[in-house]
């Protein structure tokens, strides 16, 4: 169920991408217990999870300088501030990502991803504490641009399968839940199924899982 519709492309793409659309977001989360929800509730136990971690503010910040012809204030504030969509002064470097949302030709894009901050549209979004990368030209840009540098501010944290089950049980004392995870009917019809089950159950019943992970600063 939406909270507001949406009156911009952007507005549009981040719902495409929250509803099993494909585009070239991916989503992550401003909460640890939200990440690590959605880490587990798929394994099977057979192998182990994974929480990655990103500083947004070192990914703009290195993204920034390799875009060519972004002022020098433009810059310097993308390291300290998440873009925003409706945000005038970002206008210019998010029309490099997204020009349109259904374009007619194939456009130019930039390298590597950055991390933007969406709107609060949708009850998803909101219960999610959801943030996005945006990708661009380099489906790899992410890793080789962590690769590419001496500190890179991406961390992975390995959950060892044998933990899965009491972690899981742990997130649900502590409500993480399907149906607060998803505030519709659809969570809801998730939990359910799950607490009927035998084993882990899927998080979505047509598209692909997507991996989430917390979005935060590092200091």
């Amino acid at each position: 169920m939406l909270g507001t519709q949406p009156g911009s492309d952007w507005e549009r793409y981040f719902l495409m991408q929250h509803y099993g659309i494909p585009t070239r977001l991916l989503d992550w989360s401003e909460g640890g217990l939200l990440a690590l929800h959605f880490a587990l509730i798929s394994n099977n136990g057979r192998s182990d999870a994974a929480v990655w971690v990103l500083d947004p503010f070192w990914l703009n910040g290195e993204v920034a300088q390799r875009i060519p012809g972004l002022l020098p204030d433009v810059v310097k504030r993308l390291g300290t501030l998440l873009p925003e969509a409706d945000d005038p002064r970002d206008r210019d470097l998010l029309r490099l990502y997204l020009g349109e949302a259904f374009p007619q030709r194939r456009a130019r894009l930039p390298d590597f991803p950055i991390a933007l901050q969406p709107p609060h549209i949708d009850r998803r979004i909101a219960a999610q504490l959801s943030s996005f990368t945006i990708h661009g030209r380099d489906p790899m840009g992410l890793e080789h641009l962590a690769e590419s540098n001496r500190r890179p501010r991406l961390a992975k944290i390995t959950i060892p399968r044998g933990s899965i089950g009491r972690m899981r049980e742990q997130l649900l004392d502590a409500g993480i839940t399907e149906a607060t995870v998803y505030p519709d009917l659809y969570g809801l019809a998730l939990e359910l199924t799950r607490l009927n089950a035998r084993g882990p159950i899927s998080r979505f019943t047509r598209a692909r899982p997507i991996r989430r992970v917390p979005l935060r600063r590092i200091p």
